[in-house]
């Protein structure tokens, strides 16, 4: 069984983002939140955000946690407006793991791992996903799927974690992110996790990522058979990664 951490922000107060009507946002939440309880391979839930919206005045999240017997924790904090604004997204999304991380009481239990989804988005496929990662053992995503071309990101939207990993090594890269500049939190993951020789795979099955992206607008989720062939370039590099026993 695993933890899933999900991070939200209702009321948005960062810098490049076009999706900001919070009716939408907060809408668009409870629709994940509520997939995310569905999922039988997820014993806790721990969803936070930082704009002040508190969750747990929602009967509907309630009830369906309790029906699925859910272990389920909402927290809620107002970010740093001001360095939210001069930074992005990435930075109020660090924020909220650094929160997280110092006041869940869900986070103390006994697992050792979690996964971390960007609370819009809705991963179809997420059962799958956890019951063919290895536990205790580092996944990510890359986020682009031309061989050729030179990594610098690791996709940050859902990746699973080793606890002490994540404290020692991760939970402060958001304060490098400058969004204005061009350098985002997936850049400053990737060059955490190179810097101190963190070792990780590709998920070993793709995540389908369903949602909007808030700072352009535009859909995540692609065709069919572009996934498959992303699927397929996924398995190649987790083989190559075997065969040639590195971290790329």
């Amino acid at each position: 069984m695993s933890l899933l951490i999900i991070t939200s922000t209702v009321n948005v107060n960062s810098c490049l983002t076009v999706l900001v009507d919070p009716e939408i946002r907060l809408q668009q939440y409870i629709s994940s939140i509520l997939f995310y309880i569905k999922i039988k391979n997820l014993e806790s839930i721990i969803v936070c955000d930082n704009s002040g919206h508190d969750y747990s005045k929602i009967n509907s999240l309630i009830a369906l946690a309790e029906k699925y017997s859910k272990k389920i924790e909402f927290l809620s904090f107002t970010s740093d407006h001001k360095n939210t604004m001069r930074y992005g997204k990435g930075y109020g999304e660090g924020e909220i793991m650094e929160f997280v991380v110092k006041n869940s009481v869900l986070y103390k239990n006994k697992e050792n791992s979690f996964f971390k989804v960007t609370g819009r988005i809705i991963i179809p496929n997420i059962e799958a996903v956890i019951r063919f990662t290895p536990i205790g053992k580092n996944c990510f995503q890359r986020t682009c799927f031309n061989s050729l071309k030179k990594e610098d990101k690791i996709d940050t939207r859902f990746y699973y974690i080793k606890k002490h990993e994540f404290e020692k090594y991760l939970i402060r890269s958001y304060k490098n992110v400058n969004d204005n500049e061009g350098f985002y939190l997936e850049h400053t993951f990737f060059r955490s996790i190179i810097r101190n020789k963190i070792k990780y795979s590709f998920f070993y099955i793709l995540p389908f990522i369903k949602g909007v992206s808030g700072s352009t607008g535009v859909d995540y989720e692609i065709p069919k058979r572009s996934f498959i062939i992303r699927s397929l370039v996924n398995v190649f590099f987790n083989i190559l990664k075997i065969k040639l026993k590195i971290s790329l």
